[in-house]
């Protein structure tokens, strides 16, 4: 095993279950994926929605994750 880290970033629609007015529905929500592997094994996911109207809050959130899967591929702590 040699300990290759990867982080791969894709562009994804999850279902998401949401209560209106006590009624379960469904609702497609699209967001940026970051999957890290290390060798062939997945070791998590983390997904940041991504709304219609992106705002600096959104911005913000989406250049963390990029930034912390950067460091994390070079083996710097987070």
């Amino acid at each position: 095993m040699s300990n290759d880290r990867s982080v791969l970033v894709h562009w994804v629609t999850r279902e998401l279950a949401v209560d209106r007015d006590g009624a379960p529905e469904s609702v497609a929500c699209t967001g940026v994926e970051f999957t890290y592997w290390i060798d062939d094994q997945v070791l998590g996911t983390t997904w940041v929605p991504v709304s219609e109207a992106p705002n600096f809050a959104d911005d913000e959130k989406l250049i963390m994750a990029l930034h912390k899967s950067w460091r994390w591929s070079h083996g710097c702590a987070s």
